[in-house]
Formats: structure tokens, sequence, C-alpha cells
């Protein structure tokens, strides 16, 4: 081998490494921009003598981009918070009020009240009734990566995409 083969040979290898430390160090960088921008979102209710609160949480390190909801309560689909009051209620005109829960972004670390009712004999009732209520939602990250979480699942999990608002109707 000649030497000008063994330079050519020898620059060609530190490009091939380069090219590879090049490669795997902007994957690395991928993940890590992923991972600190990564939400996971959470739902629970509240009850105490101000009223019954139904929460939203994001306890990850980026913000959720709430695509789609679903609640039902007592099996049955449920297409909005009235809907849900009128359940216990059909003549109650109280003190409630609530947020836009579908299509809005969620911060790190920030909560929602997505539903909150001051009436005292409806927020007990609505407590007593908890068990009864489920909501499920469909979220995204600035990555377009999406899951979903329910009060029943202990671990949010991951989809390709949301439900489109059709599938998922409520409409709070």
């Amino acid at each position: 081998m000649t030497p000008e083969m063994i330079m050519a040979v020898s620059a060609l290898l530190v490009s091939l490494v380069t090219a590879a430390a090049t490669i795997h160090s902007a994957y690395t960088s991928r993940a890590y921009a992923r991972a600190s921008l990564w939400p996971s979102l959470g739902g629970g209710v509240s009850y105490n003598d101000t009223g019954f609160r139904f929460l939203l949480m994001n306890r990850g390190t980026g913000p959720a981009i709430i695509q789609s909801m679903r609640v039902q309560y007592d099996g049955k689909p449920i297409q909005s918070w009235q809907q849900l009051l009128d359940q216990f209620d059909p003549k109650f005109n109280g003190s409630w009020g609530s947020s836009f829960a579908s299509r809005i972004t969620l911060p790190a670390n920030q909560m929602l009240d997505a539903l909150t009712v001051r009436d005292k004999k409806l927020a007990h009732q609505m407590f007593e009734a908890s068990d009864k209520l489920k909501v499920e939602i469909c979220y995204c990250s600035v990555y377009d990566e999406c899951w979903t979480t329910s009060d029943v699942l202990q671990q949010n999990q991951p989809v390709a995409q949301c439900p489109d608002r059709t599938e998922w109707d409520f409409a709070n």
C-alpha cells in the first residue's frame, strides 16, 4: 500500500467516525430536547368547604396541548358540563363555572379548574358520585407525540394521534 493510499484510507476512516459521532450527537440532542418538553397530564376531583372541582394538572416538563376530551357519567356519554350538572339537578341554576379544556395548551406545572361547583348541596352530591365520573383526555407535546389519560389509567398511554372531536364529542 502506498503512503498516499494509507493517507486516503485514514482520512476516509476519520470522516466516517466524525459523521457517526455527529449523527449520534444529533440523536442525543433531539432525545434530550424531547425529554425537556415532555408533558404529563392528569385529572382529579377536589372537594372541600368551597365546593367541588374537577382539575387538570400538567406535572410534566413541557406544555400539554389538550386536543380532545370524553366524559361519561354512570356509563353514559356526556357532551357538556351543563349536561353533567343536569344529571344531579335538572333545575339547578346555582353557582358554577368551567374553563374550556379542549384545544388549549396547559403549561408545565400548571393546573386548570375544568369545572367548579360552589353550591354546597350539589358539590356534595357530585363528590359522593365522583366514582361514576369518567374523564378521558387526549393531549400532545410540542413534538406531536400524543397520549391519553383518564382517572382509570395508572399512567398515560401513548397513541399515534388524538381522536378528532367528532369521536370524542365533549364540548365543555
